[in-house]
């Protein structure tokens, strides 16, 4: 698996366990759900630490391509050569 499609899954399982966990915090502590609400927090938790470490994979390849003397495209996550560009 590519370090490209790693950082895409992590992206979506983040954003997709953000707003859910968000959802169910807001249920349970309207409904005095403790266990829910714990459950969310962790869960928003989880999410940060996903957003972290894809941020961090991110600038690691950056800094690769910077210490080759190459350029970096952040959409497509490689390194392209001095004046190619996407």
């Amino acid at each position: 698996m590519s370090i490209l499609a790693l950082t895409v899954n992590v992206w979506v399982i983040a954003l997709t366990v953000a707003p859910v966990s968000m959802v169910a915090l807001v249920y349970g502590m309207k409904k005095k759900i403790s266990w829910l609400s714990v459950g969310a927090v962790i869960g928003l938790l989880l999410s940060v630490l996903l957003l972290i470490l894809s941020q961090y994979t991110d600038y690691k390849k950056f800094e690769e391509c910077l210490m080759r003397g190459e350029g970096y495209s952040p959409f497509s996550g490689l390194c392209v050569k001095s004046g190619q560009r996407d």
